[in-house]
C-alpha cells in the first residue's frame, strides 16, 4: 500500500513540477464485472487518493492487461468507470499501462471510449522494452505509439522481448552500454512533444 505521505516525500526529492504517478499493487486484477471492480479499486484506495491528489499527480489502475479483444472490452469498461470515479473526486488517471506498444492497432477502437473520456491531467501509460540496442529502433518495441493522446512511459529498459534478451540490463550489457541505450531512447522520445 502506498502511504498517504508518499507524494509529499517524492515532492521533497523532485520538486513541484514533476508528474508523480501512483500505482497500487494488486496481486489479482480481475476484469469480470468492470464497474464493480472499478468501485472496489476506488474503495480500497480512496483515502490515500484524496490525500495525494493534486494537479500533477495521477493514479494508475491495472497493469499490463487487456491485450485480446475479449479482455480489451472489459478493461475498457473498467478504465472508463475508474476514470469517472477519479474525475468525480477531482483526481487524474493514467489509463492503459500496456506493455510494449500495446494495444495493437486493431484494438484501439475498443479503447476509443476510454480515450474520449480522458480529461486534462489524464494520460495513457505505456511500457517500452527492448532486448538490445537494435530494439530501440524497432517500432514494435519503442516509439510505435499513437501521438494524438497524452502519453507517459511508466516503465522502460532492457528485458526479454519477442523471445530475445534477458530480464534486466545487467544480464545483457554493462552500465555504460545501458546508459547509451537510455540516451538513444531519450532522443527517440524527444521527437514527440
Amino acid at each position: 500500500e502506498v502511504p498517504s505521505d508518499y507524494v509529499a516525500r517524492v515532492r521533497a526529492q523532485v520538486g513541484n513540477e514533476c508528474l508523480v504517478i501512483v500505482r497500487f499493487w494488486h496481486g489479482q486484477q480481475p476484469l469480470d464485472n468492470p464497474g464493480r471492480r472499478a468501485q472496489e479499486w476506488w474503495d480500497a484506495h480512496a483515502i490515500n487518493i484524496i490525500a495525494m491528489r493534486a494537479s500533477n499527480v495521477a493514479f494508475e489502475g491495472w497493469n499490463e492487461v487487456g491485450y485480446d479483444p475479449g479482455s480489451a472490452t472489459l478493461y475498457a469498461r473498467f478504465e472508463s468507470e475508474r476514470m469517472r470515479i477519479l474525475h468525480a473526486a477531482r483526481a487524474h488517471a493514467i489509463v492503459g499501462n500496456w506493455g510494449g506498444t500495446w494495444p495493437t492497432p486493431e484494438l484501439w477502437p475498443v479503447y476509443q471510449p476510454v480515450l474520449d473520456a480522458m480529461q486534462p491531467g489524464d494520460r495513457v501509460g505505456l511500457h517500452q522494452y527492448w532486448h538490445d540496442r537494435a530494439g530501440i529502433d524497432d517500432r514494435r518495441c519503442c516509439g510505435g505509439f499513437r501521438t494524438d493522446v497524452p502519453i507517459v512511459i511508466t516503465e522502460c529498459g532492457r528485458d526479454k522481448v519477442f523471445g530475445l534478451g534477458e530480464a534486466g540490463w545487467q544480464r545483457t550489457c554493462d552500465a555504460e552500454t545501458y546508459l547509451e541505450d537510455l540516451r538513444l531512447y531519450d532522443a527517440l522520445l524527444a521527437q514527440y512533444p
